[in-house]
C-alpha cells in the first residue's frame, strides 16, 4: 500500500505509481485535495471480478460521490483522453 498527500507534480505521482506497480503494491492511494479542480478517477488495475473483496471494494468505490471507477484500460482511457487506446 503506498499513501500520497498533496502531490504537485503529476509526472512525480507518474513515477511513484509505476514503482509501486513493478513493487506490486496492491493499492496507491492519492490526496484529491490537489487535483480539486478536475475530476477524480479511480483504476482499480488488478480489479477481479471473482474476488468477494474486490467487488465489495469495488462497490464501495462506486457509491463515493465525486469518484469515477474504472477496472479496465479502455474504459480509463475513454474517460481522461475521451478516446479509446487503439486510437492511439
Amino acid at each position: 500500500l503506498v499513501l500520497l498527500q498533496e502531490v504537485r507534480d503529476p509526472g512525480n505521482l507518474g513515477t511513484v505509481i509505476r514503482g509501486a506497480d513493478a513493487a506490486r503494491a496492491d493499492a496507491v492511494l492519492v490526496s484529491a485535495a490537489p487535483f480539486a479542480p478536475w475530476p477524480v478517477a479511480v483504476f482499480l488495475n488488478r480489479y477481479d471480478p471473482d474476488d468477494r473483496l474486490h467487488r465489495a471494494n469495488l462497490e464501495w468505490l462506486r457509491t463515493r460521490e465525486g469518484l469515477e471507477v474504472d477496472v479496465d484500460l479502455e474504459a480509463l482511457s475513454e474517460r481522461v483522453r475521451g478516446e479509446p487506446l487503439s486510437a492511439g
